[in-house]
């Protein structure tokens, strides 16, 4: 008897597994428009020219933390040329170029990692406006396809331009899954009645906390530290906090500070990672769900204007 096909965000929102936390880590993003149906391997599957492709892959080996994402609308270009994207995904400044290739070949000669610096000769290119990428390869996986083209299709009405389908970027149990660029704001669970308050938040500079998975300038425990702070302390702006130190405790726990980028105040986060109560599909048709892990806020305190502390054990 054949077993029902079941989907990992299915199996995943039924267990109430933690949101947060689960971001994938990248500080360098190129998205480049390659409108074809992609493969389960989009990249190594797709039609880009040998010498594009063996330079792309010199381009992200050379740059720890660098991701590539195929991007498209449809099925064809939209007669500008060849849309390709340049994100620097700093924690507190992070900044788009856009560029419109006549051939895919004209990224042999464009020097990439002089973009990754942010030089002068760029400057030209940068783009104030934020890009919403859906994750819709259901090649990858079947939840990609399923959640994320309907949630795709919301963005391109409510966001127009801003809005492209991209290839799997991690994480396809919480589909439909968005990245904001350059901000690397990852959004997880979302249907097409979340759009409207994603693209709201994005504009406005501030997080998205319920939807938020992380963002990718951090590591997971360290998106789970500031998803804590924003709670305690009510404030989203997407530039509020910035990392100041970092401290192990064990190789599951955690002191974080960071501070108020506009007041100037510490705040003191402990945090630890513990086995997640419900084990979960990690992908669709899994035969068995995961042991996979959460995070739980230890300690919270606040440090004064004085240096003075005021703590809670959590």
């Amino acid at each position: 008897m054949t077993e029902p096909f079941s989907f990992c965000s299915t199996s995943s929102r039924e267990a109430e597994e933690q949101l947060f936390g689960t971001a994938t880590r990248a500080d360098y993003w190129l998205a480049l428009e390659v409108p074809q149906a992609w493969g389960k391997k989009a990249f190594e599957d797709s039609d880009l020219p040998a010498a594009v492709k063996a330079r792309l892959d010199e381009v992200l080996q050379g740059r720890p933390n660098a991701r590539l994402q195929l991007i498209k609308r449809g099925g064809a270009f939209d007669g500008e040329g060849i849309a390709f994207f340049v994100a620097v995904n700093h924690e507190e400044q992070p900044n788009l170029y856009e560029f419109r290739l006549e051939r895919y070949e004209d990224l042999l000669t464009l020097d990439i990692p002089g973009i990754f610096a942010e030089r002068e000769a760029f400057w030209a290119h940068d783009r104030k406006a934020p890009l919403f990428l859906v994750c819709t390869n259901g090649k990858r996986d079947a939840c990609c396809a399923k959640f994320g083209l309907p949630v795709y299709e919301a963005f391109q009405a409510y966001a127009g331009e801003e809005a492209w389908q991209t290839t799997h970027f991690g994480g396809h149990r919480f589909a439909a899954n968005v990245v904001t660029l350059p901000h690397g704001v990852f959004y997880g669970y979302l249907t097409a009645e979340d759009v409207p308050t994603i693209v709201d938040a994005q504009r406005a500079g501030t997080v998205n906390l319920p939807r938020s998975r992380g963002r990718a300038c951090y590591e997971e425990h360290v998106q789970a530290a500031e998803t804590f702070l924003r709670q305690r302390t009510g404030l989203l702006e997407l530039y509020r906090f910035k990392l100041i130190e970092i401290q192990a405790l064990t190789p599951d726990e955690w002191t974080f500070h960071f501070g108020d980028l506009r007041t100037g105040q510490t705040y003191c986060v402990q945090v630890r990672r513990e086995p997640a109560p419900v084990p979960v599909l990690k992908s669709c048709g899994e035969a068995r769900p995961s042991q996979l892990t959460r995070f739980v806020l230890v300690d919270y305190g606040e440090y004064g204007a004085v240096g003075t502390y005021e703590g809670e054990t959590g």
